[in-house]
């Protein structure tokens, strides 16, 4: 691929999975600074990130009080911000690196437990193989016309029977065409990419490189919409039927100036297709964002006889 540049953008897209992002603070270099732990669901793990002097600050991974893994990661004086997305048979965590200063990300780890191992960093085996599948997205005419450039963006967004789900999104400056990638890798074997699927376009613009309307999202909206725990009913009238069939609630939701609000809390629409619809919490309490992921469905699927 000729011309390329590599830059990393975190969009996260489980099942509702949470995500906590850790705000690494702009601090004195003079002595080591840790930051809030991110902890793994049962406990037993932990991410963190070390400040150091200029250019020695790390991202550790530890079991309990034991450091396994210790990566070296410039977090720069904006600070940085971290997601983790652990595995749900509890073997692996993916860490992705965005710096607070842009909406795009920088780096991706994938760390083996309890041996620390890091599998995957960004110009390994596994971004080596995408970014040749990439060349599918390009058209290499074109772009040396316009004179633009190739970013690459890579993000781990979830995991999925073993397998890391993750979308590389394939940015042309100069011109209008966005092209994305969703597919899925094994840890242990990063050339096996699985459920390869070429999409063009952002997922939540109207095709043509404008913003879509409220309304016109606001329509998309509206159907079944679920996640591992629960279903969601999106109906026009503002309203959304939370729960299955007798363990219905009724919350309140709507758009405004392109965003979702769920009561009256603001969520940026990172995606919104005919099949997902992912919203990431704006600010968050404390410097922790939580971002969702709900799948379409069927009224078939939410109310099996």
């Amino acid at each position: 691929m000729k011309n390329s540049a590599r830059r990393f953008r975190w969009l996260q897209r489980p099942c509702l999975i949470f995500i906590v992002c850790l705000v690494s603070i702009t601090t004195s270099p003079a002595d080591a600074q840790v930051t809030q732990k991110i902890k793994s669901p049962d406990g037993k793990y932990s991410v963190e990130v070390v400040r150091g002097r200029p250019s020695e600050d790390s991202l550790v991974i530890s079991k309990g009080e034991e450091v396994i893994a210790k990566v070296p990661t410039p977090v720069g004086p904006e600070g940085s911000f971290f997601q983790t997305l652990w595995s749900p048979d509890g073997r692996y965590v993916a860490i992705n690196k965005q710096r607070s200063s842009r909406s795009g990300g920088d780096e991706m780890w994938i760390v083996a437990l309890p041996s620390g191992k890091v599998l995957s960093q960004p110009d390994d085996a596994l971004w080596n193989e995408l970014e040749k599948r990439a060349d599918a997205c390009i058209d290499e005419k074109h772009l040396s016309e316009a004179g633009g450039k190739v970013f690459l963006t890579l993000t781990a967004t979830g995991w999925r029977e073993g397998r890391l789900r993750f979308r590389l999104d394939v940015w042309l400056s100069e011109i209008e065409t966005h092209c994305f990638v969703d597919g899925t890798v094994e840890p242990l074997n990063l050339r096996m990419i699985n459920d390869w699927k070429v999409s063009t376009a952002n997922p939540t613009s109207s095709g043509n490189g404008d913003k879509p309307s409220d309304s016109a999202i606001e329509q998309k909206l509206l159907g079944y919409w679920k996640s591992p725990s629960q279903v969601y009913h999106i109906i026009a009238d503002g309203k959304m039927y939370v729960g299955r069939r007798k363990d219905v609630t009724t919350e309140r939701w709507n758009v405004k100036d392109g965003k979702f609000y769920w009561w009256s809390v603001p969520y940026t629409i990172v995606t919104l297709t005919d099949e997902e619809f992912v919203f990431r919490e704006i600010g968050g309490i404390g410097g922790q964002e939580e971002t969702f992921t709900l799948i379409r469905s069927t009224k078939e699927e939410v109310d099996p006889e």
